[in-house]
């Protein structure tokens, strides 16, 4: 990898070096189409580089997400295994809904019965 990696960039050396010397040449000649050929030159001389830096970018970022979310799934994987073997250890595991979720329930069937009753049947908040 690392070998095609430096022949990819003796290519790109190769072609910016290309690019300038052209852009020498058509600055320098006397012809009805240098100009335009001047201005691709130039246009070419900016923009390769900087879309080769955008594409190593992106390329880079890709990798490391792949990374990332591989290193996510394998972390997944082996917490679904250490829960599956809890399970299966003859632990009986507590079924119980914990006190706060109990109180909640309670606290929402009570608004409820509330909320349904019609005026006369709501309770008297001085106790009566």
């Amino acid at each position: 990898m690392k070998k095609a990696k430096r022949i990819a960039a003796l290519i790109g050396v190769i072609l910016l070096l290309a690019m300038y010397g052209s852009t020498m040449v058509f600055a320098l000649i006397k012809s009805p189409h240098s100009k335009g050929l001047l201005m691709a030159s130039i246009f070419c001389t900016i923009a390769v580089p900087v879309i080769l830096y955008a594409m190593s970018l992106v390329a880079k970022l890709l990798k490391n997400k792949a990374e990332q979310m591989k290193k996510e799934e394998e972390h997944m994987r082996r917490r679904a295994a250490e829960m599956a073997s809890a399970d299966t250890s003859g632990d009986e595991a507590d079924d119980s809904v914990p006190e706060t979720q109990t109180d909640t329930q309670e606290d929402q069937t009570d608004i409820r019965e509330t909320q349904s009753a019609g005026p006369d049947d709501a309770p008297d908040h001085d106790g009566q």
